[in-house]
């Protein structure tokens, strides 16, 4: 606001309402728009990526294991049979003589 005051050549001294100055400077504010822009500045500081090495997930672990999609690998758990065979295939894995 002082450079409002200055672009009206009004004295930071002088005892005058800040409405007075925004209707003379014909500037409109709203609160409710300065708070989304506020919120959403903060929101782009904390979707951030971290510096360093990304996180592995669980998932990424069991999508190299087997190299099978997150969703496949969750409809094969629904056949307990298929899943175990799947699990032991991963934790066996067979080392054929060539």
């Amino acid at each position: 606001m002082k450079g409002l005051r200055q672009t009206l050549r009004v004295s930071w001294n002088a005892k005058k309402q800040m409405s007075g100055f925004l209707t003379k400077a014909g500037v409109k504010r709203e609160l409710l728009d300065t708070v989304k822009a506020r919120k959403l500045a903060y929101c782009g500081h904390t979707g951030a990526h971290r510096r360093g090495r990304p996180r592995t997930t669980w998932m990424d672990i069991i999508r190299t294991w087997k190299g099978l999609p997150v969703e496949e690998s969750v409809r094969m758990t629904e056949d307990s049979d298929k899943w175990r065979n799947y699990v032991h295939d991963v934790a066996n894995p067979r080392i054929e003589d060539g």
